[in-house]
């Protein structure tokens, strides 16, 4: 069984690269001229879906972005899909960004598609 220190560091952990994840994202936006806001929301016993539409509807989000890994069939059917729930529920327009696909060696990116997609969205916007 864990100690409590181990868990408390690898949550700790999981928060600092949440954190720098979520900076790295506001950069590229601000960078690129879109007005962005990130958030690290930790919740016990929400869904993740519902703790995203409730954070959208207390900001009052224009947009949700949401990345997906873009399950099909059985792996979608047994695991769920939270991107699927989100863009059900939204009461504001949600973007869903696939997860690169990945090589058997190593992560492969894809075209930047999604990219000039969300952009042509917010300058729409």
């Amino acid at each position: 069984m864990a100690d409590a220190a181990g868990v408390d560091k690898v949550l700790d952990d999981l928060r600092a690269n949440g954190r720098k994840v979520l900076a790295k994202a506001e950069a590229l936006a601000r960078d690129r001229g879109v007005e962005a806001k990130a958030l690290l929301v930790e919740t016990k016993g929400a869904s993740i879906a519902d703790t995203i539409l409730a954070q959208a509807k207390k900001l009052r989000a224009d947009v949700i972005v949401l990345g997906t890994h873009g399950r099909r069939g059985l792996r979608r059917a047994v695991m769920g899909s939270d991107a699927e729930a989100v863009l059900r529920d939204a009461r504001v327009p949600v973007l869903l960004v696939r997860a690169p696909e990945r090589s058997a060696s190593k992560a492969v990116p894809r075209a930047s598609g999604a990219k000039r997609a969300a952009s042509r969205t917010t300058a729409a916007s």
